[in-house]
């Protein structure tokens, strides 16, 4: 749905390299249209959640979306890095 996309992308345009880096969320295992439409924003599973509905005894998909940083923010975040250090 556009509503969700543009929820989705309101929240991906909140992460940064030194803050928030990554968007969890669970999707039941048979909602197949849920975890395309993640997909197809950028999420991937990464685990399998046993048991985890009160309501029924059906898993959930855990999936995570990560930040990628752009090239420029990864070059200041070094130069950031190597001045405290300094």
């Amino acid at each position: 749905s556009t509503i969700g996309r543009s929820m989705i992308n309101k929240l991906v345009s909140k992460l940064s390299m030194d803050r928030r880096n990554r968007i969890l969320l669970e999707v039941r295992e048979t909602n197949l249209d849920a975890q395309l439409f993640f997909k197809d924003l950028g999420f991937r599973a990464i685990s399998v959640l046993r048991d985890y509905y009160e309501d029924t005894t059906e898993d959930a998909y855990l999936m995570q979306y990560r930040y990628h940083p752009e090239l420029n923010e990864m070059v200041v975040q070094e130069e950031n890095d190597r001045r405290m250090a300094g």
